[in-house]
């Protein structure tokens, strides 16, 4: 009997799959390809213009001009129409030196944009392969799972309608932290440091994504509290995991907390009255609503076929238990997204959290874990397992154009250069402006001139150079003279005399800038600039020097 052409098709599929995940490299190779797939828009002349667009540009242009100037920590953002803003000690720059430094080197501010998603893109699709293919030791069941991943709706939505580097981010280290939840809970306890590094990336890409992975690990980790009762160790590698991330990521953290409970600030003056939830039955539907330009549209019908799919599969094992932990994790995170938890009780508590489809960042990614590893076992198999691989590949390929074209259409304006967006830089350097001094009056930012202010009448001159302010002033008569400098005041700024090498008493002056108390000095030469407070500058000598011996350990090891 003649073989059908399915049957022909299903060897000839078999014999390239073999060959694809015949070894990591060539896996690698194939997973890379169709990860750029999620890049396409980016082929198009200039940029959409995504939510976030316009405030991440100027984080990395502010990077680049920091640099320039010699100011390699960038903790202070030169915008916000001169006055300076504290980006940096609470939304980590540390992955944005990439394009920072492509900019700084001349290259057009959208194109390293492009580049760094681009990076971001393979990355993604390289963390979640090491993650599945660590756990599972199966290549194939690697590049199912970061195929899914990389292409998913959340993910693309991230990238373009949201253009939200923060979470772009964080999809890179989830992965990780992921990979080393399990080796503390199920596999070998002293890669302990594997859960530290994905929490440190997580850390300083996005901090809301940080948070719900934290909650989502203390869970797990309490559903499997037997597993630490019966081997204790992995009490204590869990406990080293936890102190070697805070010493790696201290550089960031104990700054960022410093500001936090210090100054008062928009971004703990108060919590939003409202988390915008989602409908329950636009979870799976997988197609942006590009009329709203606004609410992502669910996490794809790929998944709900994976949990059908795991229903039917009557095989079990170690590997088919975490899934199904993974499984669990990511239908309770779509759950959440909706009325299913009462939002309006936990808005006080969760109420930074925005919008409660956030949590598709969790429920993609566990769901991608999940469903690699169901699709793998259910193919396996099949009959025409390779057919229907195939089927599935390209199904989440025409997914990804589809909500590629459907995102680029819901916006519709993008930027064709830089000049436009360097003539508007400043109007989007602060967002909405979390991190300005609670007392701030927005109206005289915009109208305010520019000038040393001071109680009483003395001689004053001023420059900006290279991100310090040169004061020099002269004829003070009186003992409670003060000068005010036009820039908004940040714990951690510093003013040196130049004649003395001291320092002057700083404080919240003239609509919270700078006031330096200059006394009864009668005449002096004073350089303002932002030097870090103490804590910072212990924080960045624990992150260097354990980074240090981190790097021995793992070379020794």
């Amino acid at each position: 009997m003649k073989k059908s052409f399915i049957e022909k098709l299903e060897k000839e599929l078999k014999g390239i799959f073999n060959y694809i995940f015949s070894s990591n490299r060539k896996t690698l190779l194939f997973i890379s390809v169709i990860s750029l797939i999620s890049c396409l828009f980016l082929l198009t002349k200039g940029i959409i213009l995504g939510h976030d667009l316009e405030y991440h540009l100027s984080r990395i242009l502010a990077i680049s001009i920091n640099l320039k100037q010699g100011d390699f920590k960038s903790l202070i953002h030169d915008g916000f129409y001169g006055y300076g803003y504290a980006n940096g000690l609470f939304y980590s720059n540390l992955f944005l030196y990439f394009p920072a430094i492509l900019k700084t080197f001349g290259l057009n501010i959208i194109t390293c944009y492009k580049i760094f998603v681009i990076v971001c893109s393979l990355l993604t699709t390289f963390s979640m392969y090491a993650c599945v293919k660590k756990i599972t030791k199966e290549n194939q069941v690697a590049a199912i799972s970061s195929i899914l991943y990389t292409l998913c709706s959340y993910r693309i939505c991230d990238v373009m309608v949201r253009a939200a580097i923060g979470e772009t981010l964080s999809f890179i280290f989830i992965p990780i932290a992921i990979w080393g939840l399990y080796e503390i809970i199920f596999g070998d306890y002293k890669k302990f440091y594997i859960f530290s590094l994905g929490f440190v990336g997580l850390v300083n890409s996005h901090l809301l994504s940080t948070i719900m992975v934290f909650i989502v690990s203390i869970i797990v980790i309490l559903f499997y509290i037997t597993n630490f009762l019966e081997e204790p160790k992995r009490i204590k590698y869990l406990i080293l995991s936890g102190i070697l991330g805070l010493l790696l990521g201290a550089f960031f953290i104990f700054p960022m907390l410093e500001q936090y409970f210090r100054a008062s600030l928009n971004i703990n003056s108060g919590v939003n009255d409202k988390v915008w939830t989602i409908s329950f039955f636009k979870l799976f539907f997988g197609i942006p609503n590009f009329k709203t330009k606004f609410i992502p549209g669910g996490i794809g019908l790929i998944f709900i076929y994976a949990i059908i799919k795991r229903i039917k599969l009557q095989e079990k094992d170690k590997i088919i238990n975490f899934s199904d932990l993974c499984m669990t994790v990511g239908v309770c995170a779509l759950l959440a997204s909706t009325d299913f938890l009462p939002w309006p009780e936990l808005t006080k508590l969760l109420g930074s959290i925005q919008f409660s489809w956030r949590l598709f960042f969790i429920a993609s990614t566990f769901l991608s874990i999940s469903s690699g590893i169901i699709f793998y076992k259910s193919f396996k198999k099949d009959k025409y397992g390779n057919f229907k691989l195939v089927i599935l590949i390209l199904y989440v390929i025409f997914s990804c154009l589809i909500n590629q074209f459907l995102s680029y259409y819901s916006i519709r304006t993008y930027y064709d250069g830089e000049a436009k967006f360097i003539n508007s830089y400043d109007s989007f350097s602060v967002a909405a402006g979390e991190y300005v001094p609670v007392t701030t009056d927005w109206s005289f930012i915009y109208n305010d001139e520019r000038n040393l202010r001071s109680n009483n009448d003395i001689d004053l001159q001023f420059e900006e150079k290279n991100g310090k302010v040169y004061i020099e002033f002269s004829n003070n008569i009186k003992d409670d003279t003060y000068i005010d400098v036009p820039l908004i005041y940040y714990l951690g700024y510093s003013a040196k005399s130049k004649n003395s090498n001291s320092y002057y008493n700083l404080d919240y002056g003239y609509n919270n800038w700078i006031r330096i108390n200059i006394g009864n000095v009668e005449s002096d030469k004073i350089v303002v600039w932002y030097r870090g407070t103490l804590i910072t500058r212990i924080s960045y000598i624990v992150s260097f020097i354990s980074l240090i011996v981190f790097i021995i350990y793992l070379l020794n090891k």
